[in-house]
């Protein structure tokens, strides 16, 4: 299975708004500090993970202006696209997924299921990480990579149900 970022795109949120189309191989995102990087990490993660803290107010620009904001990340699996729109609303801490494949649009978080058992937060975890933080990748204690495997391999899943 191949398995791409495409594209993100941020408007009215805690990093300037932009569109970023990956390309086919290893990326990099660099920006100034405080330009963004880590919100935009934790946006790709939350969003693949459909895993939200309970304010999402730490996204909103930090002036506040605005009361709304999106950011749209793109997928494809085996060629196959499939975009989820996350559309925040700061006055009411609410955000609202939609998800569009080839099948259409549906409300709410619709991967496709064959990935749907790789989109926890572990896994996503070993994939999309800052640099600024590679220690608990290569502590012993913490088991990160090895949990990833794991999950990959259907270890920890059987390990589970035993």
């Amino acid at each position: 299975m191949k398995f791409a970022i495409e594209t993100i795109k941020t408007h009215n949120l805690r990093t300037p708004d932009f569109e970023f189309i990956f390309e086919n191989k290893i990326n990099f995102l660099q920006m100034p500090n405080g330009g963004g990087k880590t919100t935009i990490l934790q946006l790709i993660k939350n969003t693949l993970s459909n895993n939200w803290p309970k304010s999402i107010k730490e996204f909103q620009e930090p002036n506040g202006n605005h009361s709304d904001g999106s950011f749209s990340l793109t997928i494809s699996i085996n060629k196959k696209k499939f975009t989820f729109d996350v559309s925040f609303d700061f006055d009411e801490n609410a955000y609202k997924i939609t998800t569009t494949g080839p099948g259409g649009t549906d409300l709410g978080f619709s991967p496709p299921e064959e990935i749907r058992s790789y989109l926890t937060e572990e896994h996503i975890n070993i994939f999309s990480f800052s640099a600024d933080v590679l220690d608990p990748y290569f502590d012993r204690q913490q088991n990160m990579v090895k949990d990833a495997i794991g999950t990959f391999s259907g270890a920890l899943k059987l390990k589970r149900v035993l």
